[in-house]
């Protein structure tokens, strides 16, 4: 299911297929007797939901994605084994890396002579044919000679990918059109107690504009970008801004508060 129909209603995107489909789609399954409970982890969906179809309210529920992240106490020392400096300001491009999460424009940005030297990118994950390709280029190679992109090209076990967040100062969720609904990354960025950056649209723009848990930006304002980047890597007041908020989200046992909703309503329906 499209996720940019519901969002529309919010103005987070533009639905390309008939709304009337997806609305009927949704009521199908909503007056399905044997469904007892749907899990959402789309806050709006769940909003979306609740208010148009009052007589299954009861059905639906949101839950915050239960993900676990160990962060390491010595950032400086899981920096290191990655091959970064410690003062180093590493954006972390994690998961798998399609070019729907703007690579390329990250890859730009990254060799402009006006961005700080000390920002460099992480780039964790599978990648697809196209990430390949883009990598061999002239400027790609340059980039990681000058060790400004570092490249993992795997699924990163439960231990890497503890470590490749706790080395982090920023999480890269700046996806474009396609990828407009929950993502994983910006659950395993609050655990992680880690700022964001998004673009201005789809459910990690809406979270990210509600907790304030870093910059939202306009990629085709490019010198706008880097200077928010410059920013966030020199001004600790501006950058702290952010890890506050997020932080204050990191605490909370999101797995427990799972588990105990499923526990409650699985009580209730006996």
């Amino acid at each position: 299911m499209n996720p940019k129909n519901h969002l529309y209603e919010y103005k987070l995107a533009n639905y390309n297929i008939k709304k009337f489909i997806y609305d009927f789609t949704i009521k199908k399954i909503l007056k399905l007797n044997t469904l007892k409970f749907l899990y959402s982890n789309d806050p709006l969906f769940t909003k979306y939901v609740k208010k148009k179809y009052l007589k299954f309210k009861h059905k639906i529920f949101y839950f915050s994605e239960p993900v676990e992240i160990h962060s390491s106490t010595n950032k400086t020392i899981i920096k290191k084994k990655l091959k970064f400096k410690s003062s180093d300001f590493i954006i972390l491009v994690y998961g798998a890396i399609k070019n729907s999460k703007s690579v390329t424009d990250l890859v730009a940005i990254l060799n402009n002579k006006t961005l700080r030297k000390n920002i460099k990118v992480l780039l964790c994950g599978q990648q697809t044919i196209e990430i390949k390709n883009l990598l061999k280029n002239k400027v790609c190679l340059n980039l990681k000679k000058q060790k400004k992109i570092i490249v993992i090209n795997k699924f990163l076990n439960l231990k890497e990918e503890s470590e490749v967040f706790s080395a982090s100062d920023l999480i890269w969720i700046v996806y474009k059109n396609s990828s407009m609904g929950s993502s994983g990354i910006l659950f395993l960025a609050k655990k992680a107690k880690t700022p964001i950056i998004t673009t201005k649209f789809g459910l990690p723009y809406w979270f990210n504009r509600k907790y304030n848990l870093g910059p939202s930006i306009d990629l085709k304002k490019r010198k706008n970008t880097i200077k928010i980047l410059n920013n966030l890597s020199s001004k600790k007041k501006f950058y702290n801004s952010y890890k506050k908020n997020i932080s204050k989200l990191g605490k909370k046992n999101y797995v427990k508060e799972f588990y105990l909703m499923i526990l409650k309503n699985l009580e209730l329906d006996k």
